[in-house]
């Protein structure tokens, strides 16, 4: 693999790395696991966090663990990207996703991998400044947003990496769109699915935009990992998965390892569109594949997020008209 130039932002592969922070984010869990990692490998790892002091520790381990390894890199903070916030349930709005990316372009380092790691899991309903349905807002649409608005400079700085951390849970839904943020009839468990299948909808859609450019987008699934990401789960539900956490799940370092061997794997350059697990590749679910299903959802983000409508036909929308001739 090239070896960067420069050091950038997001979960980057090959000089730069942001690591976003929410419930499992870049100071806990697979996502400090995967900064950590990158750090270790020379990476300049930005630090994309809501908790000012929480951040700067992470920051001041992994430059005392740097002084063990054989190249570390360097790592800094940019507290703006809040997705969403326990116990108060501050859930941020797509405002601060914009504030991020802008002030990272006002830095002016190459991009080389971002990783949209941070995500919430089964919480009551409950509803982002915008509006929007908590998992659906925080699990795809910060990651859509995010993705978009720092596209043109992982372009500048390509060969560059996209890795949309999501869930197997995503085989276990289908999205219904008279009812994409499943605020009728809300099941926490459903919510959540759906916000993974969005998850991998828009890496198999964006990687059909993205061929030719030296941009590359996978999803995967981390494995069942013991973090704090149950934490919002009911009751005993609760302390179960805690419990049966220690000793079956991931730890997890081994819940990072597939988002560290997709940013970095040799084997992996130029591949793009494809699904992982287990550091390997395995089927995503039927409608994550579904043409029209990616494109109806990539016009329903981008008037979600505010983003305007494009001119360039995708394949689906072609077909349509011509059957409509």
């Amino acid at each position: 693999m090239k070896e960067p130039e420069d050091i950038g932002a997001h979960f980057e592969r090959s000089g730069g790395a942001v690591v976003e922070e929410a419930t499992e984010g870049a100071t806990s869990g697979i996502g400090l696991e995967t900064a950590r990692a990158l750090y270790q490998r020379g990476y300049h790892v930005v630090l994309a966090c809501r908790d000012t002091a929480k951040c700067g520790k992470v920051v001041e381990e992994l430059a005392a663990e740097g002084e063990q390894a054989v190249s570390p890199g360097s790592a800094e903070c940019m507290v703006r990207v809040a997705f969403y916030q326990f116990p108060s349930v501050d859930l941020t709005s797509l405002q601060s996703v914009r504030d991020f990316a802008e002030e990272f372009k006002q830095k002016r380092q190459p991009l080389h991998l971002l990783i949209n790691n941070a995500g919430i899991y089964s919480p009551p309903y409950g509803e982002t400044k915008d509006g929007f349905e908590s998992q659906f807002g925080v699990n795809y649409l910060s990651h859509f947003l995010l993705t978009h608005l720092l596209l043109d400079k992982l372009k500048e700085s390509a060969p560059a990496r996209i890795i949309n951390v999501s869930s197997r849970a995503h085989t276990m839904a289908n999205l219904d769109f008279d009812n994409l943020q499943s605020k009728r009839n809300y099941s926490r468990y459903t919510a959540y699915s759906r916000s993974k299948l969005a998850q991998v909808l828009h890496a198999n859609k964006l990687q059909r935009r993205l061929e030719g450019s030296g941009v590359t987008i996978c999803a995967l699934h981390p494995g069942v990992v013991n973090t704090s990401l149950w934490r919002d789960l009911p009751g005993p539900l609760k302390y179960i998965a805690y419990g049966l956490g220690s000793v079956f799940f991931k730890t997890p370092a081994q819940g990072a390892e597939t988002t560290i061997w997709a940013a970095t794997a040799d084997e992996l350059e130029g591949v793009g569109g494809k699904y992982y697990s287990d550091c390997r590749e395995i089927p995503s679910s039927a409608q994550s594949r579904d043409i029209e299903a990616q494109d109806k959802l990539w016009r329903a983000s981008l008037e979600l997020v505010g983003l305007p409508a494009e001119e360039d036909e995708t394949e689906a929308e072609k077909k349509e008209e011509d059957t409509t001739h």
